[in-house]
């Protein structure tokens, strides 16, 4: 009686560690198929979403950009940053990027706008041997309120913007296509006008 009674105990016993074995396999089983199987559910459908984002934001190259000073008696400098796909296509592309970061005014507070309100760019700006050619609309010179610092201002804001880049070292400004005699009283503006740092404050060349 006692001798079935271990037994059946042992048997008992046995039959544990079986379990508990049983159960130790299957959970390995299950992970090795979650690992393999399941892996492939939760993976990146592409190696780019698996990416930062820093490392997706697209490249940009640094402008400079002429505005006015705070009481409007000189240039200073803003650096503006521009896709490279756009700076890569041509100087043309470039220039013309520039005009229209310029047309939209300086992002630091300190600085003026010394563009007219409502001027715009007609065309892509063109590019003639070492001179780029900038065709504005007649705001560019009908908004203009005058006075000889204020025209230099804003003539030599695009001008000095734009002989940034090596390959453009004069610009020439139309008018609705046209070249015009003179801007708003002080300047002849039907020749190229070359860079000028005599305005600069902050140290530009």
């Amino acid at each position: 009686m006692l001798k079935n009674r271990l037994a059946r105990l042992n048997l008992r016993k046995n039959l544990k560690y079986y379990l508990a074995g049983l159960l130790i396999v299957a959970c390995a089983v299950t992970a090795v198929l979650v690992f393999t199987l399941g892996g492939e559910e939760t993976a990146p459908v592409s190696g780019i979403s698996a990416v930062s984002n820093e490392t997706l934001k697209p490249q940009r190259v640094p402008v400079y950009l002429y505005f006015g000073n705070e009481d409007l008696t000189g240039l200073a400098t803003e650096v503006r940053y521009i896709p490279i796909e756009e700076a890569a296509k041509s100087t043309a592309s470039l220039a013309t990027a520039i005009v229209n970061q310029l047309l939209l005014g300086p992002s630091d507070s300190d600085l003026k706008a010394v563009i007219p309100e409502d001027s715009a760019l007609l065309d892509t700006v063109e590019i003639d041997g070492d001179k780029a050619i900038v065709n504005l609309n007649d705001a560019f010179v009908e908004n203009h309120p005058g006075g000889k610092t204020l025209e230099a201002l804003t003539i030599y804001s695009i001008v000095n913007s734009l002989t940034e880049l090596k390959d453009i070292q004069s610009v020439v400004f139309k008018i609705n296509g046209e070249l015009r005699e003179e801007y708003a009283g002080h300047f002849k503006f039907d020749n190229p006008f070359p860079r000028s740092v005599s305005l600069v404050l902050d140290g530009g060349a």
